[in-house]
């Protein structure tokens, strides 16, 4: 379990803290799109869903475009569904719902 790939590492804490302080927020929506996807493939859940909304709060201060087809809420929504499911927690299944519901448009 690579700990550079599931946001354990201390030099991508560092890199990510860089880009948000000298206001590269492109780069640091990117390190938590990927971030969320590799979490979610190592089984780290709870860390998946931090940067799905580490990346919402960000992307509500700035704007950017959404890319990746559908991919970002594809991954989303599974973060989302596999935490609902580990949590039994309601706000996870709306919150996967609105995920799947993006894909489609």
């Amino acid at each position: 379990e690579p700990l550079l790939l599931i946001g354990r590492d201390k030099e991508q804490d560092t890199i990510l803290d860089k880009a948000i302080q000298q206001n590269n927020s492109y780069f640091a929506i990117q390190m938590f799109i990927f971030g969320c996807v590799e979490a979610y493939i190592y089984g780290d859940y709870e860390l998946a869903v931090n940067f799905v909304q580490k990346r919402h709060e960000l992307g509500r201060k700035i704007t950017y475009k959404r890319g990746y087809y559908g991919m970002t809420d594809f991954f989303d929504g599974l973060s989302f569904l596999a935490m609902a499911h580990q949590s039994n927690d309601h706000k996870w299944i709306l919150s996967a719902n609105k995920s799947i519901s993006n894909i489609d448009h």
